[in-house]
Parts: structure tokens; sequence; C-alpha cells
């Protein structure tokens, strides 16, 4: 008996949770103009623009933008709750703190950013 309870509320557990069916990467084209840009991600070198990049969804991230003659481009990605996960956690408040816990509930909703560089004018 205990074990047919164990099982019947591991099924419940399983299936509306976040956890089990949020993307744990979100992918996130980067474009510059003008393009051949350089992409850095927390120091990590990604590549140069245009680049599709692979975060990790339930944390915020940085996006450094440098190319040779330009001004320096920081951008913020944030990860936010993604309202799907909360509509699909709402018949349980245990499936919410699972999700709240792993922050699996968590997104990064841009899938497109485009950073326009602005010239860099110092006289040397």
């Amino acid at each position: 008996m205990k074990k047919t309870v164990q099982l019947l509320l591991f099924a419940l557990f399983i299936q509306s949770c976040g956890t089990l069916y949020a993307p744990k990467y979100n992918n996130v084209y980067v474009t510059s103009n003008p393009s051949g840009a350089q992409v850095e991600v927390e120091g990590d070198n990604k590549g140069i623009t245009p680049i599709e990049i692979s975060l990790l969804a339930k944390k915020s991230h940085n996006i450094h933008i440098s190319k040779e003659g330009y001004k320096d481009s920081i951008i913020n990605l944030e990860s936010r709750v993604d309202s799907k996960f909360i509509l699909m956690n709402n018949i349980n408040v245990f499936y919410q703190l699972i999700d709240i816990i792993s922050g699996d509930w968590k997104q990064i909703k841009e899938k497109e950013v485009s950073i326009p560089l602005e010239k860099n004018e110092q006289n040397f």
C-alpha cells in the first residue's frame, strides 16, 4: 500500500512540473550593425556576429559586443518567470515550489537581439 501511494504521488508530481518540461537552454540569435563584432557572455568568447548562442535559461546573462573602431556595447538578457509554467503549476503549490527551487520556471524571452554599434570618435 505504501509503495502504491508513493507511485501515485510521483505520477502526480511529474504531470505539471516545469523542471521536466522547461528547456534548460534558450537559443538567442545575436546580430550587430555593422556585423563582424565579437560576442562574449560572462567573459566567454562565443564568436562573431551574426551568431546563435545557447544560454542557460534560468539565469540572466550579460552579452558584451565589441568591434575595433566602435564603442563596446553590453546588453542584459533577463531570465523571467514564464507564464505558461504558472498556469501549469496552478493546480498544486508543491509543483510551484519545485520549480521555484530549481529555477526551471524561468526562461529568456528574447529569441533575437540586434545591437547597433556606435563609431568610436576618439582622435589620437
